[in-house]
């Protein structure tokens, strides 16, 4: 049930949201930010969730299965294709986001660790449920895909990094509001597919890197917390 609300939610929200952007007669850059990446990281995301499902209850391996996520996670995946280059042009172009924009720098590691994790999933579940060679070809497929999503993950998480460094040390650093929370399902993506990368390719330096990933995504998440909590006792996280 979840599944099903998950993805109807996400198609109906991204068709709606990108249709009021068409529409629009200006966009300014300033609304151009990485939270459009929301809506399709719920979709790439469907093949992880599947295959859990899978685990749990056998009867949904089938060919249906396997078809509606590869439609999901390519419809996710192609969607980030052709965004990605407009807010990177837009950043680019423009002047950067503000300061209390500072996690659309950071969430274009969602789109990179959920879309992995999804090419994973989706390879291994067309296998095991197909079977013959492609039993043998589509793991390694995903693989490779996963492996180079992971790759552009890495360099913009460092990228990304330099910058938000330097609006840190800048006067007023980075304020604290809802939004901060951008910086943790990111962090977390990109550490889950760290982790089973280094399963997969039997690697130490990535497994002591996932391990670190998931450490800062703990440390994110409580230090988000805290300022929730106290953001709310004094009434300031209400302002806007």
């Amino acid at each position: 049930m979840l599944l099903v609300m998950g993805v109807v939610g996400a198609l109906v929200v991204g068709v709606e949201f990108f249709s009021r952007i068409v529409r629009a007669a200006e966009l300014p850059p300033q609304a151009m930010t990485g939270a459009w990446f929301i809506p399709i990281v719920v979709l790439v995301l469907t093949p992880s969730a599947t295959v859990r499902l899978v685990a749990l209850d056998p009867a949904w391996a089938t060919t249906t299965a396997v078809a509606l996520s590869a439609a999901l996670w390519g419809a996710g995946m192609l969607m980030f294709l052709l965004l990605a280059p407009i807010l990177g042009w837009r950043l680019i172009t423009a002047p950067g986001p503000v300061a209390a924009q500072a996690a659309s720098w950071w969430i274009w590691l969602a789109p990179a660790g959920a879309g992995g994790l999804g090419a994973l999933a989706v390879a291994r579940l067309a296998a095991h449920v197909l079977g013959g060679p492609s039993a043998l070809v589509l793991p390694t497929a995903g693989l490779l895909v996963a492996t180079a999503m992971w790759g552009f993950g890495t360099w913009w998480a460092m990228f990304a990094g330099r910058v938000l460094w330097s609006v840190s040390r800048s006067e007023g650093g980075l304020p604290f509001h809802l939004g901060s929370w951008g910086f943790v399902f990111p962090t977390a993506a990109m550490a889950a597919l760290t982790v089973e990368l280094a399963r997969t390719w039997d690697s130490a330096p990535m497994a002591v890197a996932g391990a670190v990933g998931w450490a800062v995504a703990l440390m994110i998440w409580a230090r988000l917390g805290w300022q929730t909590v106290v953001g709310v006792r004094d009434g300031s996280i209400f302002v806007r």
